[in-house]
C-alpha cells in the first residue's frame, strides 16, 4: 500500500512539477525560491488532499496552493508597495486590481462544466439540439428560432422548456451550477 502511494506521489510530482515551476516564475518569484515554493506546494497537497482525485482536480488544487504559497512569499518579503491613503486621488480599486487574480480552481471547474454542457447538448436528439444551439448557445430570439426551424411558437417553447428541464436535472444531480 505504501509502495502504491509512493508511486502515485512520484508520478504526480513528475507530471506537474514543470507546470508549477513555470507558474511560480510567472507570478514573479525569484529563481532561487521557485524550487522551495514548488516543494512546499506538493507537501501541502500530500498532507491534506487525496491522491485519488481526477487529474483536473489535482492540477486545480495544486495551482490554488501554489498561488497561496506565492502570496505568502511576497507577504513575507514585503513585495507589495505601501500605498498612502492620505491623498485625494486614492482609488482603492486600482490598487486592489493589481494584486487580485482569478481563482484557478474556479476557472477549471467552469471550463469543465461548459465542456460537459456542450457535450450534453451535442448528444441530444436532433430536434432538441437545433433549438438548444440556436437559442441557448447562439442566443437568438425564440421567434427567429421558430422561423429558422419552421416550427410553431408553442412547439418551440415546449421543446425549449423540456431542454431546460433536462439540463437542470442533469447538472443539479452532479451539483453543477451552469
Amino acid at each position: 500500500m505504501q509502495q502504491d502511494r509512493d508511486e502515485l506521489l512520484r508520478a504526480m510530482y513528475e507530471e506537474y512539477q514543470g507546470t508549477l515551476r513555470r507558474a511560480t516564475k510567472n507570478y514573479g518569484v525569484p529563481d532561487g525560491y521557485v524550487d522551495d515554493i514548488v516543494q512546499e506546494t506538493f507537501v501541502a497537497y500530500f498532507s491534506h488532499y487525496s491522491l485519488e482525485w481526477t487529474d483536473a482536480q489535482k492540477k486545480a488544487m495544486l495551482m490554488t496552493i501554489l498561488k497561496n504559497k506565492c502570496t505568502d512569499y511576497f507577504r513575507r518579503n514585503k513585495h507589495y508597495d505601501c500605498v498612502s491613503m492620505d491623498t485625494e486621488v486614492f482609488d482603492e480599486t486600482d490598487v486592489l486590481s493589481q494584486y487580485v487574480t482569478s481563482d484557478t480552481l474556479e476557472k477549471i471547474l467552469v471550463d469543465e462544466t461548459l465542456r460537459e454542457v456542450r457535450e450534453t447538448i451535442m448528444n441530444m436528439k436532433d430536434d432538441w439540439r437545433e433549438i438548444a444551439v440556436l437559442h441557448l448557445i447562439e442566443q437568438r430570439p425564440l421567434s427567429e428560432v421558430c422561423q429558422i426551424l419552421d416550427l410553431k411558437s408553442s412547439v418551440c417553447r415546449m421543446r425549449l422548456s423540456r431542454i431546460r428541464k433536462y439540463l437542470r436535472e442533469r447538472f443539479n444531480s452532479k451539483r453543477y451550477h451552469p
